[in-house]
This record gives C-alpha cells, sequence and structure tokens, in this order.
C-alpha cells in the first residue's frame, strides 16, 4: 500500500505546496513512485528513518488518483 499525507505550504522549499508519499515497503513505494513519473533518486528518509517523497499537490491529485491512500 502507499500512502500520501495532507498538502503542507510552506515557504523553505522550492514548491510551496507538497505532500509526502510512503509506502508500506521501499519496493512498492519505488515502483509507484515511477508509476507517476518520480525518479529513484528523489527518494528522501526522514529524521524518523521513513523512506519518502516530496511531491508536489499536481503529483498528490495524480497519486490518490491512482490508489495512494491519504492519511
Amino acid at each position: 500500500m502507499v500512502y500520501v499525507d495532507k498538502l503542507r505550504n510552506t515557504k523553505r522549499w522550492k514548491y510551496s505546496n507538497y505532500s509526502h508519499l510512503t509506502g508500506d515497503s521501499e519496493s512498492e513505494l519505488l515502483e509507484f513512485g515511477k508509476s507517476i513519473g518520480l525518479k529513484e533518486e528523489w527518494l528522501q528518509i526522514s529524521n524518523k528513518g521513513i523512506k519518502h517523497f516530496d511531491i508536489v499537490a499536481s503529483k498528490r491529485i495524480i497519486a490518490v488518483d491512482r490508489g495512494a491512500v491519504e492519511i
């Protein structure tokens, strides 16, 4: 399963509106990310050790449309 959190608004990042895309496994996350146009090298690891992608609002819409669960 792949998950996307709430849209955030910040001025600290290149894009002001973004979300995190994460998954139950790294392989599932990478496969899903690739299917929506994300590159493997964009994968990040949070301070808590959670692997994720930062995605812009338009990619969040696509992710949800393709089955990502909103959390």
